[in-house]
């Protein structure tokens, strides 16, 4: 899949300013985004988004998490993998490093390709990880994947503003840290490897 897909997605019909009011909305506001927008943008931005740049969106929302709900996350992937009847095989790291950030990025991009329901089932309401942190996480992702495809054409009007969307493009450029703003530097621009049950 390549940028092209996203970009159209993005910028036909009217998608372009609603995606803008949506990181307006979220950089304002988080707790503003609804469970079900949250999830409806989020399906939207992963079955348009090339995996490396979903393994970055990924790994900056997951860092906001806690350790412990990291390691929660990391065991839910690799119960999935280790399922004969899911298709998901991308837990492969080891396990004291399977909840870093970059690593739950990756094997969340995977999934995405694999098993694309495994995230919101994890996510989505009634899961283990569900509610207010589930819709955030889920927001976070759509959030940074389209900042990232829109900032490069709105950055000429909105890199001088101090808060809304400027503040949400300075941000992604700049790396900020999990206490500083919503979103920190891309993990890793590298494509996630794919890997087959059973011909490791």
């Amino acid at each position: 899949m390549t940028f092209d897909a996203l970009q159209k997605l993005l910028t036909g019909g009217g998608q372009q300013q609603d995606y803008l009011d949506f990181l307006k909305r979220y950089q304002d506001d988080p707790s503003s985004i609804s469970d079900a927008e949250a999830a409806r943008r989020y399906r939207e931005m992963m079955s348009n988004t090339p995996a490396g740049m979903s393994a970055d969106a990924h790994a900056s929302a997951l860092d906001h998490l806690s350790a412990a709900e990291r390691a929660k996350l990391a065991e839910q992937y690799k119960q999935a993998h280790n399922d004969p009847n899911s298709p998901f095989d991308g837990y492969t790291s080891d396990d004291d490093q399977a909840a870093d950030p970059s690593n739950l990025g990756r094997m969340a991009a995977q999934a995405g390709q694999q098993a694309p329901d495994l995230f919101d089932k994890v996510f989505g309401q009634g899961s283990p990880l569900g509610g207010t942190l589930g819709k955030m996480a889920m927001a976070g992702v759509a959030a940074y994947m389209a900042s990232r495809m829109l900032g490069g054409q709105n950055r000429s009007s909105t890199s001088s503003t101090s808060g809304g969307l400027g503040g949400l493009l300075d941000a992604l450029d700049g790396g900020s840290s999990s206490q500083g703003g919503p979103f920190q530097s891309p993990a890793s621009q590298a494509e996630p490897g794919l890997h087959v049950k059973g011909n490791r």
